[in-house]
């Protein structure tokens, strides 16, 4: 008997390649070599992309922390602006303001509890030479016997700042000082003057500096002019103006607290112009310290009215921290784990010397050992009890099925043909694209649990996305013959965030082809309905669903998965992500569905941005 069989696997194995037979009985190492290779491969696959996909939240958050960077500085730049106009204001309502009333005036805009930074508000006087003497005993005679316009010389123009409040301290220090003689603040007292516009000046050191800790500086200035006067040519204004309202700031004090609590996760520099250069620094955050090797780097712009300051950002670590847990690393962790494991069971399985070992005896031992093991991922891994419940309950089917495949290859390998090898060859390839879908919906599951998944709907063309969707699925459909038909106008439009539309088309037109027979359609529509939302279907003449599974459908502690009519394998997982995504669009999915008749899912999803808007305020 044993002879009969020996010919018999004799002949069977001269059909087959001479390399091929030596390969398979001199060198056992090479089915385990190829599940490691394969395994090794997906996993790689989904660290690539759960890296990639961190590295795009990072730098999305970090753009945005940017952004608000330079938008937080135009407003406090802006919010001292409206000082100034209001300062103006009173004296274009009083026509000459006195010292009481400019004090008066100011103790009601509570500066230093509404207005951070700030020095003070003042205003420079223009005192023609021919008054000097004149000016001079007036303020003298409000009981300031020490005043004078300095610093002292000859010039054609002169100025003086008569009102700074609070007119304590350092303040003090700027009491008669004439701007206009110092080239920089000339430059910028010139410019408002001719343009009637708030101007800020370039890089200067104040006045109030007293040569300890100090600081750069900056003003900004808004002209007054003459009531009653014209000021509508550039004639008219040089003619006609009478002094200038001002700020001055130190710039440590003018962005102490523009951050809040997460000022540690962006180190900041400000430089007058649009040179990078120690020269034109104006402050630094001093963050840097703590900056990693290579941060991410963006470069802003300030422009108000014609002056530019650069602003430039940087990365933390206090920044990356913020993302949150970091899924690459669990991944790289599961899936070498994974991957070692079932290279040794199939090494086991290969080893003709051990196959008693996986009798009935010791079947329940190994099971207890790989349910031990799965235990200790998921404890190792407590905080992401949600994702591995997940990997535990839908990733051991399609596994069983991958080890039961190659037990077989392992057991019969001499009675296989060329053309037997490379079907089942296939059906293990067929066997890694439904668990690398699998795998692609655990971790858009993770991601969306955790709060990482980037939700920026957008207007998109419904029948461009859906043609997309469909020439992706299409081989599939072609290769068991079944017809996708779209019935979607072509000038409907959606608005709905890319990724999340394309992995709800890409599970539902699966599911589809997955539950249909050959020669059977699948057919996709849409309707505008009435409250603005669009209703879509997918619509199959597949196997249909029970009752009883209809009840279960989008339930994550049911367990739903089943074949498809071509053996595929199904989890019920992409059908969690679909409900989960349509219902982040503020829509709602429902089925309809008989035995042997096929299955419609439905779902709706926003037309436009302001029905999402308001349908996102309703919820």
């Amino acid at each position: 008997m044993s002879s009969l069989k020996f010919d018999a696997t004799n002949r069977q194995a001269k059909r087959l390649p001479t390399s091929l037979i030596k390969a398979w009985t001199r060198n056992r190492a090479i089915l385990p070599l190829l599940v490691l290779i394969t395994c090794l491969i997906i996993s790689y696959l989904y660290w690539n992309a759960a890296n990639t996909s961190r590295e795009n939240e990072i730098r999305t958050y970090f753009e945005y922390r940017a952004r608000d960077v330079k938008v937080r500085i135009e407003q406090r730049i802006i919010g001292h602006e409206e000082i100034l106009r209001s300062t103006r204001g009173l004296f274009n309502a009083s026509g000459k303001v006195n010292r009481s009333e400019f004090r008066l005036f100011n103790n009601s805009l509570s500066l230093d509890e509404n207005y951070p930074g700030v020095q003070g508000v003042g205003f420079s006087s223009i005192i023609p030479s021919e008054q000097i003497k004149e000016h001079i005993t007036d303020i003298r005679a409000e009981g300031f016997s020490a005043y004078k316009i300095w610093p002292e010389g000859n010039r054609e123009t002169y100025t003086s700042i008569i009102f700074l409040e609070p007119f304590t301290g350092l303040n003090l220090r700027a009491f008669g000082y004439d701007m206009f003689s110092e080239p920089v603040r000339r430059k910028a007292m010139e410019r408002a003057r001719d343009s009637n516009e708030t101007v800020i000046s370039e890089k200067v050191n104040l006045v109030q500096e007293t040569g300890r800790a100090v600081q750069a500086g900056f003003l900004l200035y808004l002209p007054v002019y003459r009531n009653g006067t014209p000021h509508t040519t550039l004639i008219e204004r040089r003619t006609n103006i009478i002094g200038w309202v001002y700020s001055p700031f130190r710039m440590g004090d003018f962005m102490e607290g523009l951050f809040g609590e997460r000022a540690a996760d962006l180190d900041v520099e400000i430089f007058d112009g649009k040179n990078i250069l120690n020269e034109t620094k104006m402050y630094d955050s001093k963050t840097h310290m703590m900056l990693i090797d290579q941060p991410l780097v963006l470069r802003k712009e300030i422009d108000f009215h014609g002056h530019k300051w650069t602003v430039l950002v940087k990365s933390t670590p206090q920044l990356e921290a913020r993302i949150g847990f970091d899924t690459s690393s669990i991944i790289l962790i599961v899936g070498l784990s994974i991957s070692l494991l079932l290279t040794i069971i199939t090494w086991l399985l290969v080893n003709r010397r051990i196959r008693a070992i996986i009798a009935d005896t010791e079947r329940k031992r190994e099971e207890l050992i790989i349910q031990q093991q799965n235990d200790q991922l998921q404890e190792l891994n407590a905080t992401k009890d949600k994702f591995f419940s997940i990997i535990a309950h839908d990733l051991r089917s399609p596994f069983q099925g991958f080890l039961s495949m190659t037990e077989m290859m392992v057991e019969n390998i001499g009675d296989f043909s060329e053309e037997e090898l490379v079907k089942y060859l296939g059906e293990l390839n067929k066997s890694t694209q439904n668990l690398y879908k699998l795998l692609q919906n655990l971790l858009d599951w993770a991601q969306l649990k955790k709060g990482s998944f980037d939700f920026t709907p957008k207007e998109f063309s419904l029948s461009a996305t859906v043609s997309a969707c469909i020439e992706h699925i299409n081989k599939r459909a072609i290769q068991k013959g079944i017809t996708i038909i779209t019935e979607v106008a072509e000038d409907q439009k959606v608005f709905v965030d890319e990724r999340m539309i394309n992995s709800i088309f890409g599970n539902l037109l699966s599911n589809a082809v997955k539950f249909t027979r050959s020669e059977g359609k699948v057919t996709v529509k849409a309707n505008n309905l009435s409250n603005g939302m669009v209703e879509i279907s997918v619509e199959d003449s597949g196997v249909g669903m029970s009752e009883r599974t209809l009840n279960k459908l989008f339930k994550i502690d049911e367990k739903v998965g089943s074949k498809g009519t071509d053996g595929e394998l199904s989890t019920g997982l992409g059908l969690l992500l679909c409900k989960e995504f349509i219902e982040k669009h503020s829509g709602k999915i429902w089925v309809e569905s008989e035995e042997g008749k096929g299955s419609t899912f439905n779902f709706t999803l926003p037309g436009n941005e302001n029905v999402f808007t308001s349908r996102t305020i309703l919820y």
